[in-house]
């Protein structure tokens, strides 16, 4: 028999063996990207931990994901992947841009008043700390100049008093849990600039070629002297066009970091005005957008896993789900599907956007979703009595590239096309209800426009209605061997859009233009009256029929009423001097009455219809030829 300390000891060690088991299978799993961690074991391989947030390792940017950046991390050895809007981590001074520091493990904006932090779109100054609100984002940290390697990473310009290695006190050094610097973190500011004995001002103050500039906001010297920049300058850093969108008096452009600018008709900006804005303004509030989509008077900001931001017309829920005639400034969709509805609208998957006088649609990687006037704009069966309402509802159209819609600002004029996966383009909304008559129960499928005809890589991100013609609706696209086709739906109206070949009225069905340089066409737009197609050597060429109140097609000179071959279109200086002809495009889109082009430096140039601004001149003129858009 065992003793009884044996019989003790083995009920001990069979105690420890159970909990050692317990313990193991309760380890946590690894952790995946983004994730919070306090040990490089605690992320799933090959991910490692920074800034208590699990991350990739890089070397370069070609390491990183389409999209991110390879930026210092809180520890000197590794660099770690994060977005272009992220904030900036560092373990010094050193790895911050000049008139910042590091504090908390993230590189902040020094300051002395509110204007300074407000001048690079930082929030407000902290009265004790001395620095903004809003830190360094990982593209500014990766565009602008940083502090000398030689003097322990701190500015020249700062006091001598500083310490040598640009750390702070240890009290500071910890993460805070909301992830600001801590009020203690003082900093003291850059000496003054001085030019013939004349201080120099502004949120980065500088001496440029003997005069003085403020780096931070100055696009012929941003961040630095000589550095110039195709759109805005913030905070020291160039922010450029990524995309532009057309709608009907506005015109909506994606910053290179994540910002949105409008311009044009003043409910339709997102800027809480009763004026119009005849140059690129920025959005407040809108950060880490992907995209934008400019609408009937309105527009989204489309955010990758998170909901889109959307502002203006609103009196079909277009914008928001609360009934309100316009939403001024960007709020966040709550649109949803009725808890019965199968499926149902995910509003932080967006894939694109459209939307009219009558309502709105969204598509995401297997649906399209359309809620506000039920009936034909939604696809939701016909009644006598057509309800208005905010329930997001699926149309049966399946996975889309695209979206685009159209409207004369009336009801039974509306329509939204799709780009569908497999290249035909499908339209419906109770602008066609001449060809599609409502009955009780299913709407009938969406009307093809390009039947029999190849399918298409992509389509003008806006159709064209002809105002002679009710129910008409009508669009081009690039086939996948780089062809331009344009096609109408039938009716029994005689007048249709002037974008056949030559400018002829265009024919029903679908017919293909022929481009003056050969090679795949880049994109195409269109507007009531014209259509432009980016052609191969990525010049513009647009064609129909000119009619001086819109001017669409983009040249001087020309004639009224006259049906025009693609002509190249002219860029010029404001009073139509220094013509050439547009080059360099890489996107274009068209609304009622004019067109926008992003170039690949990233510059807008607009022309055609101008009555409220939203060609971005500084003016409300009619212009022939494009002109370059102002910031």
């Amino acid at each position: 028999m065992r003793s009884s300390w044996e019989s003790s000891a083995l009920a001990r060690a069979g105690l420890v063996l159970i909990s050692w088991v317990v313990a193991s299978s309760c380890v946590a799993p690894p952790r995946s990207f983004g994730q919070q961690c306090l040990f490089n074991d605690d992320c799933a391989s090959p991910l490692v931990c920074a800034a208590n947030r699990c991350r990739a390792q890089c070397r370069t940017d070609r390491d990183c994901p389409t999209g991110q950046l390879c930026s210092p991390s809180d520890d000197p050895s590794k660099r770690v992947c994060a977005l272009p809007s992220e904030r900036a981590l560092c373990g010094s001074d050193r790895d911050c841009p000049l008139s910042s520091v590091c504090a908390a493990r993230g590189c902040w904006w020094t300051c002395r008043a509110d204007g300074e932090c407000s001048a690079r779109m930082a929030g407000t100054c902290d009265p004790q700390s001395r620095l903004c609100s809003t830190p360094v984002t990982a593209q500014q940290q990766q565009d602008l100049p940083h502090h000398p390697p030689d003097d322990g990473g701190v500015d020249a310009s700062m006091p001598t008093d500083a310490t040598s290695d640009g750390a702070f006190d240890a009290t500071i050094d910890a993460v805070s849990t909301d992830g600001e610097a801590d009020a203690s973190d003082v900093r003291a500011l850059p000496d003054r600039v001085e030019v013939d004995g004349e201080r120099c001002v502004g949120a980065i103050p500088g001496a440029c070629g003997g005069r003085c500039v403020d780096l931070a906001t100055d696009p012929s010297h941003c961040g630095a002297c000589g550095a110039s920049c195709a759109g805005q300058c913030v905070a020291g850093a160039c922010v450029s066009a990524v995309a532009v969108s057309v709608g009907v008096d506005h015109t909506c452009v994606l910053g290179s970091d994540g910002s949105v600018y409008t311009m044009g008709l003043a409910g339709a900006l997102g800027a809480n005005t009763s004026s119009d804005r005849t140059t690129l303004t920025r959005v407040a509030g809108i950060t880490g957008a992907t995209a934008v989509r400019c609408t009937y008077h309105g527009g989204c900001a489309l955010r990758a896993g998170m909901a889109p931001l959307c502002w203006g017309e609103n009196t079909r829920f277009q914008a928001a789900s609360s009934m309100t005639a316009n939403i001024g400034a960007p709020t966040e969709l709550e649109i949803a599907s009725p808890a019965s509805e199968t499926p149902r609208f995910d509003r932080l998957d967006v894939r694109s956007f459209a939307a009219t006088y009558v309502g709105a649609c969204m598509s995401n990687a297997t649906e399209v979703f359309c809620w506000g006037r039920q009936g034909g704009w939604s696809r939701r069966p016909y009644t006598a009595t057509i309800p208005t309402d905010a329930n997001a509802y699926a149309t049966g159209v399946g996975a889309v590239r695209q979206l685009a819609a159209a409207d004369d600002n009336q009801s039974d004029s509306n329509v939204v096309c799709a780009l569908r996966a497999d290249g035909r383009v499908g339209c419906w909304g109770d602008g066609l209800l001449g060809y599609a008559p409502p009955t009780a129960g299913t709407p009938a499928p969406p009307i093809e426009l390009f039947t029999l005809l190849p399918a298409l890589d992509s389509m003008a991100d806006a159709p064209t209605r002809w105002t002679g013609g009710p129910r008409h609706v009508a669009t081009c696209g690039v086939d996948r061997a780089g062809a331009v086709w344009c096609g109408i739906i039938e009716s029994t109206v005689t007048q249709r859009p002037p974008i056949g070949p030559m400018g002829a009225d265009l024919a029903v069905g679908g017919v293909t233009i022929t481009l003056p340089v050969a090679g795949a066409a880049l994109g195409v737009a269109v507007t009531r009256d014209a259509a432009c197609a980016i052609q191969s050597d990525r010049t513009v060429v647009c064609w129909g029929r000119h009619d001086a109140a819109r001017a669409t097609l983009g040249r001087r000179g020309l004639t009224q009423s006259t049906r025009y071959a693609p002509q190249p279109v002219e860029v010029c200086a404001l009073d139509a001097t220094a013509c050439a002809n547009l080059r360099g495009v890489t996107q274009i889109s068209g609304g009622v009455g004019h067109f926008c082009a992003r170039t690949m430096d990233g510059e807008i140039v607009c022309w055609g219809d101008n009555d409220h601004g939203q060609l971005g001149s500084g003016d409300r003129v009619l212009r022939a030829h494009a002109v370059r858009v102002r910031w």
